[in-house]
């Protein structure tokens, strides 16, 4: 079971490498009429994504603690808390890029009756990944 994890893991670390590459390399090229402002979001918020993934299933210890996710000092902390705190950051996360592949995909449809499969594939794995690190910090935290 765990190779399978390691290995999807890794697929879905492809994909957001993939997408923050092409939001880098985006405002050099003429492919889209996207402003750069929007490349900048798209970019921060797939790295937030490739971030929360990348940590996803495991625990913080004192050696490595993490940026900006570690668990609050005052009082005790459920271990589930941890995971609850990084599926909604994944959530915040991939709410712009998802809200705006979502309507690019419906725009092309009923505006122009092209199906848009770059959209589509964005709009299929964001949530994926979501229920996918959803799962995994829920097995650490049993």
């Amino acid at each position: 079971m765990k190779a399978i994890q390691l290995a999807t893991k890794i697929l879905f670390a492809i994909f957001f490498v993939i997408c923050i590459a092409v939001h880098i390399v985006g405002p050099f090229t003429q492919i889209s009429n996207e402003p750069l402002w929007s490349h900048i979001v798209h970019a921060i918020s797939y790295c937030i994504c490739l971030y929360v993934l990348l940590i996803a299933g495991t625990k913080p210890n004192d050696k490595t603690k993490e940026l900006a996710l570690s668990p609050p000092s005052r009082g005790a902390c459920l271990p589930e808390r941890q995971g609850f705190r990084r599926g909604w950051i994944y959530i915040a996360a991939a709410c712009y890029p998802f809200v705006f592949h979502a309507n690019c995909a419906w725009h092309s449809y009923f505006d122009y009756n092209k199906l848009n499969a770059i959209c589509l594939l964005v709009i299929v794995m964001m949530p994926l990944a979501g229920l996918f690190i959803w799962n995994m910090e829920r097995e650490i935290s049993r």
